[in-house]
Formats: structure tokens, sequence, C-alpha cells
């Protein structure tokens, strides 16, 4: 199920911050597809790289310990 990362309906269950970067990864993934088939520009090694780490981000943001 997708959730809207801007609107209230994500804010019962992720905090602001947690938003935040899956809003990061929602861009960076629409931007990357429309650079390699709009634009016919492929992501070099840094793109993917940098998509990584974005994801290690999300991950580390989203299972953080609830206190």
């Amino acid at each position: 199920c997708l959730q809207v990362p801007a609107n209230r309906i994500g804010h019962g269950y992720f905090t602001a911050p947690q938003r935040k970067v899956i809003q990061e990864v929602i861009t960076f993934s629409v931007f990357a597809i429309f650079s390699w088939f709009y634009l016919n520009e492929r992501p070099t090694i840094y793109d993917s790289i940098a998509f990584v780490l974005i994801i290690v981000a999300v991950s580390v943001s989203i299972w953080q310990p609830r206190v």
C-alpha cells in the first residue's frame, strides 16, 4: 500500500522526519526514471550508490526503536 508522505494520512503512523526521508526516495526514484527514459541519460554508478544510501537512510529512519 502506497502512502502519501506529505499528507495527514501517514501522520498517524510515521513521524515528520520519517515522512521526509520517504519523500526523498520517491522524488529520487521518479526523477531517475524520468531522466533515464525521457532525457536518455543512464544513471551512473555514483547515482546508484547515492540511491542505495538513501534507501539505507529510510531503513534506519523507519525501523528505529519506538520510545
